[in-house]
């Protein structure tokens, strides 16, 4: 029989191993340099991706709400433009979370 528990941590294992696989990431080839450009970068922490392909992870940029790229700080600052806020993690971990309406 299969808890409640055991779906929904299947079920989030499994979202967001997508969710932070590198096939997911915008490919900042496809479209222009400017408009790939991060709307906030967290740098220069521990990153938990809870995908076996991609498991240390130290960066991550966001652009409309939307993880574009997760990776080393050096390939991740590259999205960063003028207008972008960027947080050093100083460290600290980062964890995927869910909301649930």
């Amino acid at each position: 029989m299969t808890t409640r528990r055991t779906f929904l941590g299947a079920a989030s294992s499994h979202a967001f191993s997508n969710l932070f696989s590198p096939a997911n990431a915008a490919d900042p080839n496809k479209t222009g340099a400017a408009s790939m450009h991060a709307d906030i970068v967290l740098h220069n922490g521990l990153i938990t991706t809870l995908d076996r392909a991609n498991p240390n992870a130290t960066a991550i940029a966001v652009k409309d709400g939307l993880f574009i790229d997760v990776g080393t700080d050096r390939d991740v600052m590259a999205l960063a433009g003028p207008d972008t806020k960027i947080i050093d993690l100083k460290g600290k971990r980062v964890l995927p979370g869910l909301i649930d309406n």
